[in-house]
């Protein structure tokens, strides 16, 4: 049995695991579920005490570090790539039995039981993904663990794959022994889980059998199959029920499936089929998932009410505010696009709030397209106003001829001869 109380780890300001406690008891298969960054893997080692944290785990009353042969009283895999991928499969079971003392004889025992034994020659990097996490599920039981903790088992594998591990730890917890089976493939763990522990942002939301997991979740959809599809669906909605159409013959109605048959009885309905679907893991986590942070929000608002009142109006005020902003810059927005393609709008007047170049000019005898060309004076005004901390920048200025073609004189000639006579 596994014993967990209290787990915490924190990176910097983030917390992975928060206050997790849970027991797993032998005789049946225990699955951890969430999805990825849930934080089950840091749970993992935390119970193994490859990382530090805050809390305890026992296995069968003493810590991992206290057991006398820990590969032999509990089996963990990881999910953790060979150290040296050119090593063959055979040759990296019996590094692992040598590190912790067991017997040659067992790799075999293991290769044969995983079904690895036609490939046990060949190089683990060469393996495929199914076929390395068998080979990291028989490292973990080279010693014939009581425990089994295992990270991910399922990755990569086929579905006959898949097959095999449901039928192995089926077999496995038979013999009164415990496993612990980690990861997020929600339906593949909960096939041969018998026991569900739900993790998400680093907590425990659910620790309950898989039968009671399963009816959390909201709605039950029953299949209709039904060649009088019009006359029932008029039943059904007369009823309040929600029904969908799925092609000629057949409805889904969100209702119980004896309350659908009973309807469909009074009024003389043939049915050929009635079938209730089941409940999903995965709909379950998502159904559990949803409430728990609807509790969990609504918990943090009333504790900010409660004890930081001002801040919470602020809140409120500033979000209304910025809800007017938001309103204010649609609308204006809207108003350009409608004047912009109105085909009724006068083009040549100016838009509101411009004055036009004609007013701003003065006499009517000036240019407007003169006038609305900035000077100089207000060009250095604007560049002032938009950087008044800039300096202008100083320009040195080259002294160039006025007249380029210009013939040399006299001067320059003999400036431009050297001493010896020769010219330049």
């Amino acid at each position: 049995m596994i014993e967990v109380q209290g787990l915490t780890r924190k990176y910097g300001g983030a917390v992975a695991v928060d206050a997790l406690s849970f027991t797993v008891r032998p005789g049946q298969v225990t699955a951890l579920i969430g999805p990825n960054g849930a934080g089950k893997s840091t749970a993992l080692r935390l119970m193994l005490q490859l990382e530090r944290g805050r809390g305890s785990t026992l296995f069968a009353g003493c810590r991992y570090r206290e057991l006398r042969h820990p590969a032999r009283e509990v089996g963990v895999w990881l999910g953790a790539e060979p150290a040296d991928p050119r090593r063959r499969a055979r040759t990296e079971l019996r590094v692992a039995a040598a590190a912790h003392g067991i017997k040659r004889a067992r790799v075999d025992e293991v290769l044969d039981l995983v079904g690895l034994a036609p490939v046990a020659g060949v190089r683990v990097g060469a393996l495929s993904m199914g076929a390395r996490g068998r080979l990291g599920i028989a490292t973990a039981l080279l010693g014939d663990p009581h425990t089994l903790i295992l990270d991910e088992p399922s990755a990569g594998q086929d579905p006959e794959g898949a097959r095999w591990l449901r039928e192995f730890l089926r077999a496995y917890v038979s013999q009164g022994r415990t496993v612990l089976v980690a990861g997020h493939g929600l339906t593949e763990l909960a096939d041969c889980a018998d026991h569900v522990l739900a993790m998400s942002r680093g907590r425990l939301w659910a620790d309950e059998a898989v039968v009671d997991y399963r009816a959390r979740a909201e709605g039950h959809e029953v299949f209709v199959r039904t060649p009088q599809v019009e006359r029932l669906v008029e039943l059904l909605r007369a009823e309040g029920l929600a029904v969908h159409v799925h092609g000629g013959t057949v409805l889904s109605v969100s209702a119980d499936r004896a309350r659908i048959g009973e309807i469909a009885f009074r009024n003389g309905v043939l049915l050929h089929e009635l079938a209730q679907r089941e409940t999903s893991v995965a709909d379950a986590f998502c159904t559990v998932a949803a409430r728990n942070r609807a509790a969990t929000e609504s918990r943090v608002r009333i504790d900010q009410a409660r004890h930081f009142p001002r801040s919470a109006e602020r809140a409120e005020r500033r979000a209304a505010r910025e809800d007017v902003k938001l309103a204010k810059r649609t609308k204006a927005t809207a108003d350009a696009y409608e004047r912009l393609y109105d085909p009724t709008a006068d083009v040549t007047s100016p838009p509101e709030g411009v004055i036009p170049a004609s007013a701003a000019s003065g006499p009517a005898d000036t240019d407007a397209s003169v006038s609305a060309i900035p000077g100089p004076a207000q060009a250095s005004r604007s560049s002032d106003n938009r950087s008044p901390h800039r300096r202008p920048k100083r320009r040195r200025w080259l002294a160039r001829s006025s007249d380029n073609d210009a013939t040399p004189t006299d001067d320059d000639t003999r400036s431009r001869t050297r001493s010896d006579g020769v010219n330049v």
